[in-house]
């Protein structure tokens, strides 16, 4: 009795540290810093609970202290409830390595949280690449720093980086920076934390008597040879011109685009093992999966559907769906990969693919499927299954026949099947009828129902007519870009089109109102038109105009109608305000001449006489006629600039 008693508590015990385990996450602002430079250890307690600051230990090489109170978040892997995210900031003194043992936290629930151990690799200052900008005359120094957790991974192996940026004051905003590889795919290199803390967080470090701003920006490189594999690239920011008189400064504040040079970075990728087994594809890492589904019983040809869910860590969202061990008795459709809804950049997850599937043969079970991977930790190639799924086999809906039975080769004869004499359409009374059942009493009763159908029609026309004037700039921003949109050429490629229908579904599609279609579009376009140039497949001009077809079929459900856009457009121009289509910008732009229009643009942007509604359009515009010359960093940056 004692015994059972103790596997009960130790199971108990191992069930609640595991509970503990997910409901607190700890990540990095950023991971890789120089001596003296703070950086921040955010904790996120993902059911919301609240902890206390307790006094921080000492550790090595570091110094330790707690920035905030604390504020809520909204994390991903909690969507009905709010996070709780602390931040500790950590600045350390010396190179090497700091370890920072488990914290526990005490919550006002009464439970306490422990965090994993955390590592902070500490760079000597030569690490750092320096370059120099010209402002107005005036030379800027900046640095770039790469971090990479992996010196040789394998081929396909995930290996997390970090680009950091080193800048003076002068340097105010920054855009994703373009990375250019060789024989390495990556995706977007986006700012820490971002999607968490809505800005750009920022570092600093005191180097040399001067303050450095360091931003950091994270992706994950995947190695597609073995050998050496590079990347490099450019970033473009918004900088503020040095004034020579400090007084004059204060007042005015000149501000140019520059574009800021990104050293090479070099690894070198490990070819996989030999000996790999046949079911091997792409997978790198370690991986679990299991498979579920919704059908009851089975039935000759008729289709039944699998979800297939693999966790780990690795390549987890470029693998392959696992396969079927045992096809024999089945015929199978392509799987579909379902949204995971996380951050593609992670190398730790959850994926989720849909199998169609269908019996073609008698059988009592969906057989196993499997999923081969490489192990980089063991260096070993291993395949993990899932349980077979048992099911009922019954007779099948079209043949009619029993289990085990054989179809008929022809179906049988319709024999002798009365037929009735068919002279009218049941059901229905004569229309002398219908009219003395339905006809009222007296013509009066009509009037007391179209009162208030009168004052309801004046009520919502009157809503309407305010709505219309309130959005009407933005109705007609959304109809100018989808006409651009719409006349993307044909010869266009498909990473181009991808690019500005995902952009413009994301400025002008609320997340709320984006269906089944536009997330399909965005992750298409988050899958294609990423990679590397002339590795995506050319779309169809049929599937071109497919998704042109439900783009504007979403729009047309949105608040502001096209034809509410089109009595917008009646009243902007009885209040006074010139139409935007008419000046030289739109004229320029619409011909082709993208330099000419960025310079007509960027007159109105200046113009502090122009409201700002109309400044925000000129810098739309100058974003546009970066973006059709392919420059897509100038293009982001005054796209935010409008925003």
């Amino acid at each position: 009795m004692m015994k059972k008693l103790l596997a009960i508590l130790s199971l108990f015990f191992c069930m609640t540290v595991t509970l503990m385990a997910q409901q607190v996450v700890t990540t990095w602002l950023s991971d890789a810093v120089v001596p003296g430079e703070q950086t921040r250890l955010f904790i996120i307690l993902t059911d919301g609970s609240i902890a206390r600051q307790d006094p921080l230990p000492r550790v090595k090489g570091a110094s330790l202290r707690w920035v905030s109170q604390g504020n809520y978040i909204r994390w991903p892997g909690s969507p009905n409830q709010s996070a709780f995210l602390m931040a500790i900031e950590v600045t350390p003194d010396e190179v090497g390595t700091v370890e920072i043992p488990s914290l526990t936290l005490q919550a006002n629930n009464g439970r306490s949280y422990t965090t994993l151990p955390q590592t902070l690799t500490v760079y000597p200052y030569s690490a750092i690449k320096w370059n120099t900008l010209n402002l107005n005359g005036t030379t800027v120094p900046y640095g770039m720093l790469w971090h990479v957790d992996n010196q040789k991974p394998y081929v396909h192996q995930p290996d997390r980086c970090e680009l950091k940026i080193y800048a003076p004051e002068y340097i105010l905003e920054y855009t994703a920076p373009t990375i250019t590889t060789s024989n390495l795919a990556t995706w977007r290199f986006e700012p820490t934390l971002v999607e968490l803390l809505r800005g750009q967080p920022r570092g600093s470090v005191l180097y040399k008597g001067v303050n450095w701003n360091v931003m950091t920006f994270q992706s994950t490189l995947f190695p597609l040879r073995a050998g050496e594999v590079t990347a490099a690239g450019t970033v473009t920011a918004r900088a503020a011109l040095p004034e020579a008189d400090p007084l004059i400064a204060n007042f005015i504040r000149s501000e140019v685009l520059v574009e800021m040079s990104i050293p090479e970075v070099k690894i070198t990728a490990q070819e996989l093992p030999e000996g790999a087994p046949a079911s091997f594809t792409n997978a790198v890492g370690d991986f679990r999966i299991s498979a579920s589904t919704d059908a009851r019983d089975l039935s000759a040809n008729e289709p039944i559907t699998v979800k297939i869910k693999v966790t780990g860590t690795g390549n987890i969202h470029s693998i392959a769906c696992p396969a079927l061990t045992d096809a024999s008795n089945w015929k199978l459709y392509p799987p579909n990969k379902l949204d995971p809804g996380q951050n593609t950049r992670s190398i730790q997850g959850t994926v989720e693919f849909q199998q169609m599937m269908r019996p073609i043969a008698q059988t009592d079970a969906i057989p196993p499927f499997e999923l081969t991977f490489f192990d980089p930790s063991t260096q070993q190639y291993k395949t993990v299954t899932t349980s077979p799924i048992p099911l009922e086999w019954k007779a099948s809906a079209i043949t009619g026949t029993a289990a085990g039975g054989a179809a008929p080769a022809t179906p049988p004869p319709a024999g002798t099947i009365p037929v009735a004499e068919m002279t009218d359409i049941y059901g229905i009374m004569p229309a002398a009828v219908m009219n003395a059942l339905t006809a009222p009493a007296h013509w009066g009763w009509y009037f007391l129902a179209y009162i208030p159908a009168v004052v309801l029609l004046g009520m919502a026309l009157i809503r309407y007519i305010r709505r219309v004037q309130k959005e009407s700039f933005t109705a007609r921003e959304r109809m100018r870009s989808f006409r651009r949109l719409s006349s993307t050429p044909r010869q266009a490629s498909s990473t181009e089109f991808l690019r500005a229908a995902g952009n413009f579904i994301e400025s002008y599609i609320p997340p709320s109102k984006q269906n089944e279609e536009m997330k399909t579009i965005l992750q298409l376009r988050d899958d294609r038109a990423f990679k590397p140039s002339g590795s995506s497949d050319e779309l169809p001009h049929a599937e071109r105009q497919h998704m042109l077809q439900a783009i504007k079929k979403a729009i047309a459900k949105l608040p502001v109608l096209i034809m509410a856009a089109v009595l917008a457009l009646s009243v902007a121009g009885a209040a006074g305000n010139a139409a935007e289509t008419d000046n030289l910008g739109v004229q320029a732009y619409e011909q082709g001449e993208y330099a000419k229009a960025i310079d007509y643009f960027s007159r109105e942007s200046n113009d502090t006489d122009l409201s700002k509604s109309e400044r925000a359009y000129a810098s739309f515009g100058i974003g546009n006629s970066y973006y059709r010359m392919n420059k897509p960093g100038l293009a982001a940056l005054n796209y935010r600039r409008a925003l």
